[in-house]
Order: C-alpha cells, then sequence, then structure tokens
C-alpha cells in the first residue's frame, strides 16, 4: 500500500499521458498537432487521437460551395452536398423582396410566399380589403355601388346605397390608425361631417359573443382623445333609422331587407392571388 501514488486506474493513466520523460515528439499527419510517445513507437504513432486515425482512413474528396464558392472537402459518398456549411445553406436559400404594400425591401427565403414586410401591413391591407379576410358576413364587390370597393358585409353595403341615395359623399376605409399596438380603419368616413362611421352586426349589450366581435370599439377612446370624431353604429339602430326616414320600404335594393333576393347583386372575391398571399 507504501507504493500506491494513485486513487485509479484512469488517474494512472492520465498521469503516463502528461509525462513527456523520455519521451519523443512526433507530428500527426492529420492535424498537425505535436504528439509525445516512446522512442519504441516513434514509428507506429502517426495520429494524436481516434478521430484523427478515422479520418485518414476516409478518402476526402475537394468540392466547391454553391453560395460561397469556396473549396472544402467531403466523402464522395454524400452526393447531395453542395455547401460548406449550414450557414450558406440558409444563405443561400434568401432572397430581396419588395413589400407591397410600404414598398419596403426585405429579405425572405424564395420559396415562401411572403409578399410583405411585417405583420404591420399586412394588418393595413386586412383592413383595406387587399387580403381576403373571412367573415360570417355577406363579403364581395357590389355591382350597384363601385366595382372598386370591396365590403365585409350587407351591412356595408346598405350603408352606402343609403349615402348614394341622400347624395352624401363618403370614403370607404380612408385612413388605418395605429392604436394600442394594433392596426384599426373605421369603415366609413364622411367629409362633409367629419366624422368616421364604424358598424357592427351585433348589439353592444355585454354578452361574451357580442363583446368579442367588438373589440376594436376599444381604440374609440384613443381616437377621441385625438379630437377625432367617430359614431358606432349597430345593424338593429340602422334598421331603425331606415324605417323612420321611410327608406325601408323605399330602397327595395337593400341587402337587409330583402336578403336572398339581393344576393345576385354580390360580385364574390376572385382575386387568387390575394388569397395566397398570407404571411
Amino acid at each position: 500500500m507504501l507504493r500506491r501514488v494513485f486513487c485509479d486506474t484512469k488517474c494512472k493513466n492520465e498521469f503516463g499521458r502528461r509525462k513527456i520523460e523520455n519521451k519523443h515528439l512526433t507530428i500527426c499527419v492529420v492535424c498537425g498537432t505535436s504528439v509525445h510517445c516512446f522512442k519504441s513507437e516513434l514509428n507506429s504513432t502517426k495520429y494524436c487521437s481516434v478521430n484523427c486515425r478515422n479520418l485518414s482512413q476516409k478518402k476526402l474528396s475537394d468540392k466547391i460551395c454553391k453560395f460561397c464558392k469556396k473549396v472544402y472537402q467531403s466523402h464522395p459518398s454524400r452526393i447531395n452536398e453542395y455547401y460548406c456549411s449550414r450557414y450558406c445553406y440558409q444563405k443561400d436559400g434568401i432572397t430581396t423582396k419588395f413589400c407591397v404594400t410600404c414598398g419596403k425591401s426585405f429579405e425572405a427565403k424564395k420559396s415562401g410566399p411572403n409578399v410583405r414586410c411585417s405583420r404591420e401591413c399586412q394588418y393595413i391591407d386586412q383592413s383595406n380589403g387587399k387580403i381576403k379576410v373571412y367573415t360570417n358576413g355577406r363579403s364581395g364587390h357590389r355591382k350597384d355601388i363601385s366595382p372598386e370597393l370591396y365590403f365585409k358585409s350587407a351591412l356595408e353595403a346598405d350603408f352606402a346605397r343609403v349615402m348614394n341615395h341622400q347624395n352624401i359623399d363618403y370614403e370607404y376605409e380612408k385612413r388605418t390608425f395605429s392604436l394600442l399596438g394594433k392596426k384599426y380603419t373605421p369603415d366609413f368616413y364622411l367629409p362633409e361631417f367629419q366624422i368616421y362611421i364604424e358598424l357592427k352586426g351585433v348589439e353592444l349589450n355585454g354578452k361574451k359573443f357580442n363583446t368579442l366581435m367588438s373589440r376594436n370599439l376599444t381604440n374609440h377612446n384613443k381616437l377621441k382623445e385625438q379630437n377625432i370624431k367617430i359614431l358606432t353604429v349597430t345593424q338593429k339602430e340602422f334598421i331603425l333609422v331606415m324605417r323612420e326616414l321611410g327608406l325601408w320600404n323605399e330602397l327595395s335594393i337593400l341587402e337587409l331587407r330583402n336578403y336572398r333576393k339581393n344576393k345576385d347583386l354580390v360580385s364574390n372575391y376572385e382575386n387568387k392571388a390575394n388569397n395566397k398571399t398570407k404571411l
């Protein structure tokens, strides 16, 4: 027990590897690392590790990176290898595109359908009707109003018909506001009265579903703080006003009055290019 100076075999072997007395220096033929070995092992020691020995047994071939054009070595069996690193692989799949909303240039995948630089631009086009939004309302162009305006519900289309009948100028989704970190676009703007109109198909009675469908009404207080006039009109209120003015029976073309009979006035959204442009 007095001769024992190591706690186990692992420490003994590690000490033997570190000890360089009576050892000769040689160079690894693969990586060039210096290796110490005894004189009897000098001719047989060519590698510093098992990894270098395995690499020397493989026949590596020179290849050219598809992205950076750098020459690198790879095993001949890897016939589908075209990049020297993962960085080059990822960079080669990225190209420069131009946002269809703001016109700014941005980087995106070549294979991706990205045509907008950010979600903010996506929200703007969704509010302006340039991206189809799946709703429960009757969305589409109206043949009797304008082929350029894309209404998202029958209520919006009927409001435009009433404005045309009363000779009141209006602008549909004129401006998009940035409020509370989101984009908000009121439905109509009446220049003569300088007021925005927000139409809602549900009643503001505090029920869970109606509250969920009216979340954008929280932006009205922010607009009023900026001295911007905005008015919310529900479908029930709109019908009551039309009845009081006598327009409910006078305008037989109203969709809310004859929902099924007037369905031929709607031209469905057929812009397939916009249907595919989603972030």
